[in-house]
């Protein structure tokens, strides 16, 4: 198609007037929403070399959390929140990251680099003519925002008037790293300048002479101008890349734009400084001091970050003495370190790499000695998450310990409405009474609850489930009335699972009778009633049925383990050990690298849509549970963890970024909805293995907060979103109170 055509007519509406000329710069941001009318646009291209093995080809620079919680590339974002619309364009390797950062941006993917002249031509040929557009480094911090905003009116007005306008750092020493901007006089209070010429990295004296002079400036690559003035220049100056762009581009859908490989390698790769800039007759200059930072090797890290009383800067598990001006980090082994100064320390989960602190040149030279797999640093959470995180979930489940036990009927209740009242009038599923005593559990372990106040919960909820959910003929029943009288009889396996895995945690934690009884009784029926006639595996229920599922099999395979870890002879370890080789003989496929949902009798892939039924979340779920067996039984299967989380990031919605609730293999959606607990998987498998994750755990937990969680009602939160974003449902269930445990326990140290 011609996408010029075809986007401008359809896709990017004309958008309102531009702003007049009276701007008070000074306004910002109060009145940036009301009066800047500007799209945004982050170029996303660059492995950040220096930055080895941080940053790599595969995980760049801009997609890592090097100073926070948030990527290089989100907070580059969250500096124009009053943009009108936001593009990125960057790798297609990376579309699934790039839409994990930025779910609602239009992405522009390019099947290999080519620099950001190719890059610009096409985000404007994207855009309408008389649209204004901010171009921005994915990779770079600001520390003074509002001075980058207040510049950011200044520069809308040279924009507006069709002058091309770059903004220049004030420099702050003679940095020999950077490229300079010269301008027509001395920068001193002017709020912009004309430009001169775009000047290379000089050395020391140049830098010298530069900075005395005062009319150079530090060239950051940020740009804004109107459409038309850019293609203007593109067309004059580099012809030939901005037709081979134009003819390249392909709309795949409206937030989604290819560049084509086999017309696109035909482009020459230059950057708009060469291509444009230094072409022009008259250009505009926005001087601008806001603590701004290529963040360009470990020394920037260094600088940027809080140093202690002998000037270390430090990340994850470290421990220094008689040491000083070092770097050191690590998201893999604890290091402790004596008698080091002005070093690099970086440990990742494979790789430990020490060089001077600055040595560009050792740090690549280090990087083409060593294998490329090694992978970039992901922490769990920072400090100020986790502090948030345990503050939030004990007042959380302070809050359910307050309302989750029905004092009239019995039993914890199902859910709380919106405003956090109880359901009591819901029945009671026998999966939801143990979620809860599990919940509450952990909960008083990790010490998120008083402990005499949870075992008290505790001892109430596995005395209803002996007393009223307990079966004549064994087991337990599937559904009980909120008076207790039983509405459905099924001895369900993946009822008993969560069974199972509330009265090994319980006995445990709090050694009580009343789990060993439950222990006892759910191994009898598991044993008996509930074990498959073929041996293979666990039937569904006591009842017959043609139809299994994966997912029975998965909780007992965690109850079992979680057996073991209460009782060493109770045989936990072994039963555990069945599943697994269930899982590998006959619920996985090796073909798609994943699990099924539903199964015929003798555990073939169900016939017809059934079949194809995939729920990412449990591809997650078992990627995490197979790594809690590995651990305990020490059998292999890194490669199946790695594979099932492949497959689960793959099948992401490709607008969203969310797990949505169900999928076929070949990525079609079938139910493109997402529920809370999928997301609180992906968050606990990319915690446990960071090297298979698209992005850090950390910005997952950021975004999962921010989408679910009521920051301002802990206990409260939203479980649903429908396929187009709205939240779904009138209930707070009780059951997610299990998926915050199993995910968030283990990124906290106890508070």
């Amino acid at each position: 198609m011609n996408i010029r055509t075809d986007i401008n007519a359809k896709s990017y509406p004309a958008h309102a007037s531009a702003l007049p000329r009276s701007v008070d710069p000074s306004a910002l941001p109060a009145r940036a929403a009301a009066n800047l009318r500007f799209h945004a646009a982050i170029l996303c291209g660059g492995s950040g070399t220096r930055l080895w093995p941080l940053s790599t080809n595969a995980h760049p620079k801009q997609l890592l959390s090097l100073l926070g919680p948030e990527s290089m590339l989100a907070a580059t974002a969250a500096r124009v929140p009053y943009a009108l619309s936001l593009t990125a364009v960057g790798g297609e390797s990376y579309q699934q990251a790039l839409r994990q950062e930025l779910p609602d941006a239009h992405l522009i993917l390019e099947p290999f680099g080519r620099n950001s002249a190719p890059a610009i031509a096409a985000l404007c040929l994207t855009k309408q003519a008389s649209d204004i557009v901010l171009v921005l480094p994915a990779d770079h911090h600001i520390a003074d925002v509002a001075a980058f905003r207040r510049a950011l009116a200044v520069g809308y007005e040279r924009a507006c008037a069709d002058e091309i306008v770059t903004f220049g750092i004030k420099p702050t020493f003679a940095a020999t790293g950077y490229g300079y901007i010269e301008t027509d006089r001395a920068f001193a209070d002017a709020d912009w300048l004309n430009g001169e010429s775009f000047v290379e990295k000089p050395n020391s004296a140049k830098a010298a002479e530069y900075i005395a002079s005062g009319r150079f400036v530090w060239n950051a690559g940020i740009f804004l101008f109107k459409v038309s003035s850019m293609l203007a220049a593109l067309e004059q100056f580099v012809p030939d890349i901005l037709a081979n762009v134009r003819m390249a581009l392909r709309q795949v859908e409206p937030t989604l734009t290819r560049l084509e490989g086999s017309v696109f390698a035909a482009c020459r790769s230059l950057s708009i400084d060469y291509a444009v800039m230094e072409h022009l007759a008259s250009f505009a200059v926005v001087p601008v001091d806001m603590g701004w930072s290529d963040v360009g090797d470990y020394r920037a890290l260094h600088q940027l970050g809080t140093k202690d009383a002998a000037g270390n800067t430090t990340q994850g598990s470290v421990s220094l003495r008689n040491s000083s001006d070092c770097h050191v980090r690590s998201s893999g082994p604890a290091l402790a370190i004596s008698g080091l100064d002005g070093m690099t320390v970086v440990a990742t989960p494979e790789l430990v790499m020490i060089a001077p602190l600055g040595d560009a040149a050792a740090i690549k030279a280090l990087s083409e000695m060593t294998p490329a797999s090694a992978p970039q640093e992901r922490f769990a959470l920072w400090p100020a998450q986790q502090a948030w995180l345990n503050t939030w979930m004990s007042q959380a489940f302070r809050f359910w310990a307050d309302r989750a036990w029905d004092h009239k009927g019995g039993g914890f209740v199902e859910a709380l409405d919106l405003l956090g009242k109880p359901l009591a009038h819901l029945p009671r599923r026998a999966r939801v009474q143990p979620r809860q005593v599990f919940a509450v559990t952990r909960a008083a372990e990790i010490g998120w609850l008083d402990k005499e106040l949870a075992r008290d919960l505790v001892e109430d909820g596995l005395r209803f489930i002996l007393d009223t959910m307990a079966l004549p003929s064994g087991g337990f029943a599937h559904l009980l009335s909120p008076q207790g009288k039983i509405l459905n009889a099924r001895v369900d396996s993946y009822d008993h699972a969560f069974l199972l895995l509330a009265a090994a945690h319980a006995k445990r934690v709090f050694n009580t009778p009343l789990a060993d009884a439950l222990v006892l009784e759910v191994l009898k029926v598991l044993d008996g009633t509930l074990r498959h006639p073929s041996g293979l595996g666990y039937a569904e229920a006591n009842t017959p049925e043609n139809m299994r599922r994966a997912n029975p099999h998965m909780h007992l395979l965690e109850a079992f383990l979680a057996l073991h870890e209460a009782d060493p002879q109770a045989g936990g370890l072994e039963r555990a050990t069945g599943i697994v080789e269930i899982f590998e003989t006959r619920l996985w496929d090796a073909t798609h690298s994943l699990v099924r949902e539903y199964y015929a009798d003798d555990l073939t892939v169900w016939p017809g849509l059934e079949g194809d039924w995939i729920e990412p979340g449990h591809l997650f779920e078992w990627a995490v549970l197979l790594g809690q067996y590995d651990a305990l039984a020490h059998r292999d299967v890194l490669s199946l963890q790695r594979r099932l989380i492949r497959s689960g990031n793959h099948l992401l919605h490709p607008k969203s970024g969310w797990a949505c609730n169900a999928v076929t293999p070949s990525c079609t959606v079938l139910d493109g909805g997402y529920r809370l607990w999928p997301q609180l998987e992906m968050l606990r498998a990319y915690s446990q293995l960071p090297q298979s994750a698209l992005v850090p755990a950390a910005r997952l937990f950021d975004r999962i907060c921010k989408q679910y969680l009521n920051a301002s009602k802990p206990g409260l939160w939203t479980d649903a979103f429908s396929a187009d974003g709205k939240a779904t449902g009138q209930q707070v269930p009780a059951s997610m109170l299990y998926h915050f445990i199993t995910a968030f326990g283990p990124l906290v140290s106890k508070p």
